[in-house]
């Protein structure tokens, strides 16, 4: 492999888990890979709320019935769930979260055949409050609290304002379940999923209509219907690593097939210490795991003749942290600070020449971008970076985004 990497035993209760920790080191800069093994899923609560509006007619929402069958029949013993449709009006499959077992799963297909049904208008506030009622009213400890949300519009019935949507949910998302906003198509608002769905622990994926939308769906919720570990924080030495360049330690849950990743910045004249790693998760009522890692600095370096750019780790954290930034400033609501985000994510973006929403380059048709009418024609790139859609440059993060696979995966 032309970019070496190291992996390290980490302890896990009395044993040892194998490739749970992932180091690299260039420069300044470290990237910190995280995807333990050996873990027992953990139960999820899930609210399955579902938009059944006039703009879902036709293929929508017979694509809608058809993944939401799969998605079922993917839910295991341990589980619970409800379902929840919306437009003017709210209703629900049950008044309360229900078991997973065959007749239950038998009955909400039935319900979803029989109710999943297009027309009205959308009531998205009273949807989500209805949604996060059933699971503050059936939570169970250990259990990881979900929302699946699905939308193709705008909210135009009840409260239709989409910050004070926000904040309603937020306000009442006490137990802090974690919302995955789907939008289905380009009629509505995805900044408005993707606030959020990043102010409540969660993601916001774009569904193409004209693509196997079922299979999008269906997919999308097998990424997230393994969850392992629950409340994951990172913590690395103060002497070694600087808090202010790091990209966020902190995160809400991981599932298997995934990975956790944390890049930052080294501290002048730390090269000769040890980088010592704690990451500590809940796992529920199965045995707390604890992973650690400890090595000098000087042997987590990758050697100069095992490099292909000097600065990999250097550009993937600045992609990382421009991101957070972004997810920031879609959050944001006080002025000062979207002037300050903005201000050092588009500083970053100019430096790194990584192409955001605030830049803007030339187009040569031989990059692969379209032209219509003058004006560069978007493209969500929402399986790489769903949170913006982002464009990458030709020297940039498409580059990046190859090797980073390449350096993760590849063998010698």
């Amino acid at each position: 492999m032309f970019l070496s990497y190291f992996r390290y035993d980490v302890h896990h209760g009395s044993g040892a888990v194998s490739g749970a920790g992932v180091i690299q080191v260039l420069g300044s800069y470290f990237v910190h890979y995280f995807a333990p093994t050996g873990l027992k899923p953990l139960p999820k609560n899930v609210v399955f709320v579902i938009d059944v509006s006039g703009s879902m007619s036709g293929r929508k929402i017979k694509q809608t019935r058809d993944a939401m069958h799969a998605i079922l029949g993917q839910l295991r013993a341990g589980d619970s769930f409800n379902i929840v449709l919306f437009n003017a009006h709210v209703t629900q499959w049950r008044s309360n979260a229900s078991l997973v077992t065959n007749d239950n799963i038998q009955t909400a297909k039935t319900f979803v055949n029989n109710s999943v049904r297009a027309g009205g208008s959308t009531n998205i506030n009273d949807a989500l409050l209805q949604a996060l009622k059933f699971l503050r009213n059936s939570a169970n400890a250990g259990s990881v609290p979900l929302v699946l949300f699905l939308t193709d519009g705008l909210p135009t019935a009840g409260e239709t304002n989409p910050s004070k949507i926000r904040t309603n949910i937020l306000i009442a998302n006490g137990i802090k379940a974690s919302i995955f906003a789907l939008g289905f198509g380009f009629s509505l608002d995805f900044d408005f999923l993707r606030a959020l769905s990043a102010e409540n622990g969660g993601i916001a994926r774009r569904i193409y209509p004209d693509k196997d939308a079922a299979g999008q769906l269906e997919g999308f919720f097998d990424e997230i219907s393994t969850p392992l570990l629950m409340h994951i924080r990172f913590e690395y030495p103060e002497d070694v690593v600087d808090d202010a360049k790091t990209t966020g330690v902190s995160f809400t849950q991981y599932y298997e097939g995934s990975e956790l990743v944390v890049s930052g910045k080294l501290k002048e004249g730390s090269s000769s210490r040890i980088m010592s790693v704690d990451v500590r998760g809940d796992a529920g009522s199965n045995p707390v795991p604890a992973y650690s890692v400890s090595r000098t600095l000087l042997n987590l370096t990758v050697p100069s003749d095992k490099v292909l750019i000097k600065d990999f780790t250097e550009r993937l954290w600045a992609y990382m942290k421009i991101k957070e930034l972004l997810v920031k400033l879609l959050v944001s609501k006080d002025a000062s600070e979207q002037a300050q985000l903005k201000a050092e994510a588009l500083q970053m973006s100019l430096k790194y020449n990584f192409v955001t929403p605030l830049t803007s380059m030339v187009v040569v048709q031989s990059y692969g971008y379209l032209e219509t009418g003058g004006e560069l024609e978007r493209n969500d790139i929402d399986g790489f970076a769903p949170s913006f859609g982002w464009k990458l440059s030709p020297d940039g993060l498409a580059l990046l985004f190859i090797l980073y696979f390449f350096v993760r995966f590849c063998a010698d």
